[in-house]
């Protein structure tokens, strides 16, 4: 469901402005949104909630981030909005530093991969595959980030109607190949020299259309000037004398808009440009600038670039130190490569096992549940009726069956056709559904037979919940527009062990039941109660409705 114009027009203010680094200014639209959103539980609750813990992880402020996340999948939850949930939970990963043993990431990308598969908005979907994209890029799992980043690339959307909407999916991919580029060269390994050159020539492609189509659809400077910077850093290497100057320039803008945190990774670029260019003691002076304006609590990919490029380029110049330093930065690197791999390995791993738990429960649910009405079918009530067989040996409490039967099937199907009496059959088992718990078992046992068993319920508790199936009943014939639905009755039979009948004996009883009430004739509009010999001084009550 869209949110609300109102909302959904300062929400989206919020998300710019954060995405932008206007932190200040997100946190003050996030405070008018609070003013128009109603209190309680609901999906613009949760829109908050996430714009919230996005702008407080653009702020740097991780425990902020833990807090708004766990509020914003609590309501998305309860309202059942799991696209919501879902960048939640990925928005707290991208809080979190990459970590071998860290269980609460692997946690929560699975559930934001079964929130993804849960959400059916098409905005919702998109934002979610962005929003794992960026976690598993996050976490250096480029492999896994890459099919998200696409998916949202072939449907860009997103709850707000962002000018950005179409960039964004195209920076993400682009800079996701940049950073696997720039892990692969700090390996030193020559054998991937060739998935470098690879990842940068991708990496430039995408940030050029990116370029384009921020400039196309009149996106916020700051996106223009991001994916400018980033088509120079990937591509400079094809022309390093044209890169220069406009990579000189880009980094002058970035600093005149007020963002110095993300200059550090583009100013050691523009270092290698100048190398390449025989330049070298200038490229050693810009690179260590870069070093001394990284943020003391940046992207750990994007510090080790820039450490990297430092060292390399010092090393270059004759410097001893750096050039101890440079060996062991290619220690360090390779062996945090090797943790990628190992996280990278049990992710997938993960994914697998729960991929196959969700078929398994899938393939466990469809044996057991009737394809047309989605109750379940024969099989699971033998196995709900064997599992009470056992539970009897240690609790003998109540257990009741209510059987219905649908009057004249044959003729709906004969004179409607057998569509209209699919949908006759689907109409009864939704009311059968609405009109008992959760814990109750509905199942059609027959062409038009349905039985529910409900557990811990005596006779006059089974014979309420009968009244409310034929009112309800009663209710579609009366209300209904469609020719079959308004000539619908059902009759239906109820027994209990309260009456002193044997669980083995109760679907019988009540078939029995069913089958005497559908002699009493059409009409009634209420139940009506016929006694008759039922052995061990039980009673026997028939019931039957119709328009």
């Amino acid at each position: 469901m869209p949110l609300a114009e109102s909302v959904a027009l300062v929400l989206g203010r919020a998300m710019t402005a954060a995405q932008v680094g206007r932190v200040e200014d997100a946190f003050e639209h996030l405070r008018t949104a609070d003013e128009i959103v109603p209190e309680g539980a609901s999906e613009e609750r949760a829109a908050l909630l996430g714009v919230r813990a996005f702008a407080s992880l653009m702020r740097g402020d991780r425990d902020a981030v833990a807090r708004q996340a766990e509020q914003c999948v609590a309501t998305a939850r309860s309202v059942d909005c799991p696209g919501w949930e879902s960048f939640a939970l990925t928005t707290r990963v991208e809080s979190r530093v990459p970590s071998v043993n860290d269980a609460g990431v692997l946690e929560d990308l699975l559930a934001a991969e079964n929130a993804l598969k849960r959400t059916t908005d098409p905005r919702l979907r998109s934002w979610a595959h962005t929003g794992l994209g960026l976690a598993y890029c996050a976490q250096r799992l480029f492999e896994l980030a890459l099919p998200h980043q696409e998916a949202a690339l072939d449907a860009p959307q997103d709850p707000f109607g962002l000018r950005e909407t179409r960039t964004i999916p195209l920076y993400n991919l682009a800079l996701t190949h940049l950073w696997w580029a720039d892990e692969l060269a700090q390996l030193a390994v020559p054998e991937q020299g060739g998935d470098v050159d690879t990842h940068r020539v991708i990496a430039a492609a995408l940030a050029a259309e990116a370029v384009a189509v921020a400039r196309r659809d009149r996106a916020e400077p700051y996106f223009v000037l991001l994916s400018e910077m980033l088509h120079l850093s990937a591509g400079w290497d094809d022309d390093p004398a044209a890169a220069r100057e406009p990579l000189q320039r880009a980094l002058q803008q970035h600093v005149a808009l007020g963002l110095p945190e993300g200059w550090s990774p583009h100013a050691a670029r523009l270092a290698e440009v100048l190398d390449a260019l025989g330049e070298p003691e200038e490229a050693r002076e810009v690179a260590a600038r870069a070093v001394a304006a990284l943020p003391a609590d940046g992207e750990p990919q994007t510090e080790a670039y820039v450490r990297h490029t430092a060292l390399r380029l010092a090393a270059a110049g004759g410097d001893a130190s750096a050039e101890s330093g440079l060996q062991y930065a290619r220690v360090i690197a390779r062996s945090w490569w090797s943790q990628r791999i190992s996280r990278f390995e049990s992710m997938k791993r993960a994914l697998t096992a729960d991929e196959m738990r969700r078929r398994h429960d899938h393939e466990h649910r469809a044996a057991r549940e009737d394809p047309l009405t989605r109750v379940g079918n024969l099989r699971a009530y033998d196995e709900v009726l064997a599992g009470l067989r056992a539970a009897r040996e240690t609790d003998p409490g109540d257990v009741a069956m209510i059987v219905l039967d649908v009057d004249h099937f044959k003729q709906v199907n004969d004179r409607f056709g057998h569509i209209s009496g699919d949908e006759t059959l689907r109409a009864v088992a939704d009311v059968v559904l609405a009109q008992t718990r959760g814990i109750d078992l509905v199942s059609r046992v027959g062409g038009d037979e349905f039985v529910v068993v409900l557990s811990g319920t005596d006779r006059t508790d089974c014979d309420h919940v009968a009244d409310r199936l034929l009112k309800a009943v009663a209710t579609i014939a009366r209300e209904s527009t469609s020719p079959h639905l308004r000539e619908l009755s059902v009759s239906l039979g109820t027994a209990s062990t309260s009456e002193g009948i044997d669980l083995e004996d109760l679907r019988d009883a009540a078939d029995r039941r069913m089958y005497a009430a559908k002699h009493l004739g059409r009409g009634a509009s209420t139940p009506l109660d016929v006694v008759t010999g039922a052995g061990r001084g039980s009673t026997v009550t028939e019931r039957r409705t119709g328009t």
